[in-house]
């Protein structure tokens, strides 16, 4: 039964992303990356969402360097920037 079974491509890259979860996000260059709890909480006009900052060990099991806290419309604000430049960057 054995013989019937067809294994499925996949990378590196996309396992360390499956395990890490859909809330997550990693760095290019380093083993470190963020994960996001999934959840907000709205104070005022501010939405105030909660990332921590994660490395992986020799052991290969993940450790929490840091904790941060932020305003999700301000870094909504960023990454539309940081694309808008992106875009002119490469004369779209």
């Amino acid at each position: 039964m054995s013989n019937n079974i067809e294994k499925f491509p996949i990378s590196t890259w996309q396992k360390i992303k499956n395990n890490r979860g859909q809330f997550s996000t990693s760095c290019f260059v380093s083993g470190r990356w963020v994960k996001f709890d999934g959840s907000a909480a709205r104070i005022g006009e501010t939405i105030v969402a909660t990332a921590s900052i994660m490395t992986d060990n020799d052991d290969g099991r993940s450790r929490k360097l840091c904790e941060f806290c932020f305003d999700l419309n301000e870094l909504e604000a960023l990454v539309k920037k940081l694309k808008n430049a992106t875009d002119q960057e490469q004369g779209a």
